[in-house]
This record gives C-alpha cells, sequence and structure tokens, in this order.
C-alpha cells in the first residue's frame, strides 16, 4: 500500500470523538499503528467508560480496503469532587414549641467521586440557639448518606429575636465533610410559624399620673407612659384593653385603643371632668385597673393612680357684697377701721389672696394688701378725715387670688363728727333801725351760723 490511514469514529459512546483524537504513525514499512490521545480532560462522573471503534484504511485510488476494531478506555475515578447534597436547598415549616424529636425533613448527601467513594458525615453549622438536631442517621448501599433533622431539647421560640426580626425565618447550614479534608456545605432555612403561648404584657405593673382639675374633657391623662406588648404576631397577638375601677373612677376615664395588636401605646383620656375636684376630698384621687385580655379571658394588668392637683378654679368669696364702717374724724393716720377677709378655695399660690381699695376719696385710707386690715391713711397733717369736708365715704374694695381672679364688694364708710369747730355768723355785724317804742323788729331781724350748736 502506497499510504495507509488509522481513523476513529465512536459508534457506542456518541462523546468519544469530542474527547478523544486518532493519528497514524509508521514503524515499519507497511506498518503502521494508531496513536490514541485526549482531546479534553476526562471527568469520571460525567462518562466513567468510552467505546472507541477504530477504522483502519489503506490508500487505494481506485478500491480501498479497511478494518476495524473496537477500544475501551475505562476511566478511572480520582478525588476530585466535593460532597453532593441529594435534596438541596433545604426548607420547611415547623411550629414553635414543637416537642423535641419532631421531624423537620430529611437531608440526602454522597460524596461526589463516584468510583471510590470516601465516607462522608454531616454536622450542624450556625445553629447558635441550638433548636435542632440530626437523628436517624443512614449509610445506604450506593454509599450515599441521609439523617432527619429534628427539633431538640431547646424549645423553637419564635419570639427569640434571630427569628421574629428575621420575619419568622431561621437559618443555618449542614456540613457534609467527607473522610479526608473536602466538605460542601448548604444553607438550611426553616419557617417557624406562630402559636398564641405569649400574653400581653405591660410595660409597669403601676404608675401614678397627676390631673389638674380643670382639665378639659377628652384630653390624655399627662405623664402616662405604659405600653403594653404580645410578643407573638397576627391574630394570635389580638388583645382587648378595658379600664376596671377599684376607687371612685368609674365614668371619670375612658381607654384607647380598646382592640390593640401586638406592642401598642395606652391611651387614657379624661371623659367627665366634672368628677374632679381637688378641694373634695372624694373627687381628688382616682385608682383603677388597665386590664388586657386574651380571647375573653383577662390576662394580665396594670394600676393607675391619678392625683387631682389644684387649680385656679374658685375666686375669692366674701360673705357679704356690701359693708359699712363708720370712724371718727379726729383719729390720727394709722388708725385700723376694720379687717376685712375674704376666702379662696384653692390651694397654694391661688389660694393667696391680696386686697386693695379704690373710687373717690380712696387716698384717705391704707390697706395692708396681705392682711386685710383697713387703716386711715397718713395725710400729713393731723388728720385726713373732716366730716365737714366729707362724710360718707363710698369704696370698692378687692380681693386677688395669685391666679388672678378678682372679687370686689362696696364699702361704706362713715365720718362720725366731732366738736371741732366754733360755732361761726354768717355775717361779722348786723344792723337794724327801728322805731322808739316798737316791740319787735319788722320784718324780723335774723341771727344765722351755718351750723347749730347745742
Amino acid at each position: 500500500m502506497d499510504r495507509q490511514e488509522v481513523k476513529g469514529r465512536t459508534t457506542e459512546s456518541p462523546r468519544a470523538c469530542e474527547q478523544f483524537e486518532i493519528r497514524a504513525a509508521q514503524v515499519l514499512e507497511g506498518e503502521y499503528v494508531g496513536i490514541v490521545s485526549l482531546r479534553q480532560l476526562l471527568d469520571y462522573e460525567r462518562e466513567s467508560q468510552y467505546t472507541i471503534v477504530v477504522r483502519a484504511s489503506d490508500g487505494g485510488f481506485e478500491r480501498k480496503l479497511s478494518s476495524t476494531t473496537t477500544v475501551k478506555v475505562d476511566v478511572q475515578d480520582v478525588q476530585d469532587q466535593l460532597p453532593v447534597f441529594l435534596n438541596a436547598p433545604f426548607s420547611a415549616t415547623v411550629r414553635e414549641a414543637s416537642p423535641p424529636g419532631t421531624s423537620v425533613l430529611v437531608v440526602g448527601a454522597r460524596d461526589g467521586d463516584l468510583g471510590e467513594p470516601r465516607p462522608i458525615t454531616l454536622s450542624l453549622e450556625g445553629d447558635d440557639a441550638g433548636y435542632f438536631s440530626l437523628e436517624d442517621v443512614k449509610t445506604h448501599e450506593d454509599s450515599s448518606l441521609s439523617a432527619t433533622l429534628v427539633t431538640s431539647n431547646v424549645t423553637l421560640n419564635r419570639e427569640n429575636p434571630l427569628i421574629l426580626n428575621n420575619g419568622g425565618l431561621y437559618t443555618f447550614s449542614i456540613r457534609a465533610q467527607e473522610e479526608g479534608a473536602q466538605a460542601a456545605v448548604s444553607q438550611v432555612t426553616v419557617v417557624v410559624t406562630d402559636v398564641d403561648d405569649q400574653k400581653p404584657v405591660f410595660s409597669q405593673e403601676s404608675i401614678a399620673v397627676q390631673v389638674p382639675e380643670d382639665i378639659a374633657n377628652g384630653t390624655p391623662l399627662p405623664g402616662l407612659n405604659l405600653v403594653v406588648s404580645d410578643g407573638d404576631v397576627g391574630e394570635n397577638a389580638r388583645f382587648t384593653l378595658a379600664l376596671e375601677d377599684i376607687f371612685g373612677s368609674r365614668g371619670v376615664f375612658s381607654i384607647f385603643p380598646e382592640t390593640a395588636v401586638g406592642r401598642t401605646p395606652v391611651i387614657i383620656k379624661v371623659a367627665d371632668s366634672s368628677h374632679l375636684d381637688y378641694e373634695d376630698p372624694n373627687a381628688s384621687s382616682f385608682v383603677f385597673k388597665v386590664v388586657a385580655s386574651a380571647r375573653g379571658e383577662p390576662v394580665s394588668a396594670a394600676v393607675v393612680n391619678v392625683t387631682v392637683t389644684d387649680a385656679n378654679d374658685n375666686a375669692p368669696t366674701f360673705p357679704k357684697s356690701s359693708y359699712s364702717f363708720s370712724v371718727s374724724e379726729g383719729v390720727q393716720g394709722g388708725h385700723l377701721i376694720t379687717s376685712l377677709l375674704a376666702n379662696d378655695s384653692d390651694s397654694g399660690m391661688f389660694g393667696e389672696i391680696r386686697y386693695s381699695l379704690k373710687g373717690f376719696g380712696a387716698e384717705k385710707f391704707r390697706v395692708d394688701e396681705e392682711k386685710g386690715n383697713i387703716y386711715v391713711a397718713n395725710c400729713g397733717v393731723e388728720t385726713c378725715l373732716d366730716y365737714e369736708r366729707q362724710a360718707t365715704y363710698s369704696l370698692t374694695y378687692s380681693a386677688t387670688d395669685g391666679g388672678g381672679k378678682v372679687t370686689s364688694v362696696n364699702i361704706f364708710i362713715d365720718v362720725e363728727d366731732e366738736n371741732d369747730n366754733a360755732p361761726v355768723f354768717s355775717r361779722r355785724e348786723y344792723r337794724r333801725t327801728v322805731d322808739e317804742g316798737v316791740e319787735a323788729f319788722d320784718p324780723p331781724l335774723f341771727v344765722k351760723s351755718p351750723k347749730q350748736f347745742l
């Protein structure tokens, strides 16, 4: 043969021609060998055996002669593959507080090298709370490994911040460790569903607040910082709120909201402020409970103590609307005429009263604004009062409390006359002419004084 060719083709292994190539090499005259070589790296896990049909053809021009032979290539496995999880990714749903040993899911894994698989072990990583464990570990005939993920003795708690803040999801990993060194890790996602195992809890067991007695209806109690929380989610976190009277509070206050879910600030408003009266011992303090109920049953409560503080809701009052006093015109400045006091039912600064006097001639008198004493003023002369100049004073006497409320009454001060002026004739000299023998003046002669003295 002038020329011979060695050509290969595959019939039983479709990928053989992709994986191998064949070339002819002459060793002697008329004798050739076919050299089979790799086109690319072998992968046992992709194909463990190849069947190659090799055809040898001569170089005839008119008629080519050929023959075939079969070459079988067995691929030997080497440890170059990580363990493989059979049913990843892993996810499951489980109720919180499930009993220990509750089955969650089954984990399967095997060595990625199929020719001579090595033993593997399974373990949990990242289960910081210790909620789960692997039980019922089995090795199967195909060298794969399976285990059941179950709940541990640690109670699964959806209210754990690790779960609650992650929307009810708890994530960790399963590690498949091949004997030797190589390992694979797959994430496990567990959806933890809620059960109604939490009751509403108040931020404080008791709280004291103060309200002014003149607070308006519908006003929230100032300084009330009370929150109630239910750690469950959804409908399991729903509860109702109501007020329960302990002392005097029935109908005085109202609560909002009456139905709540989860974490809720409590707002208590004044419903009827007419019951608030600092001056009344029976209306100056109130005690009641804020009761939280779940499914119609009371489960928790907080006590609220309300103390009513004084407001300037009372003006000063006098026993009468007008008063009359008298004083001699001859008294000296500083003479006490009377002490006139008002009463104010408020306390503290609101009950403090100051007095004043106004009106025509008020400067003739002086008032001790704290004690309510009315004195004759010191006018810088022997006496301020003169019956002959003004016999009666009509004045306004006012009492003003610490909150600015004013009450006024009329007072009349009569000046009593004293014999402090000698008789005075209206003329220094009187003259008349009369006839001798007349027994009476005609017309009569009158000698007058502006004031009659006895």
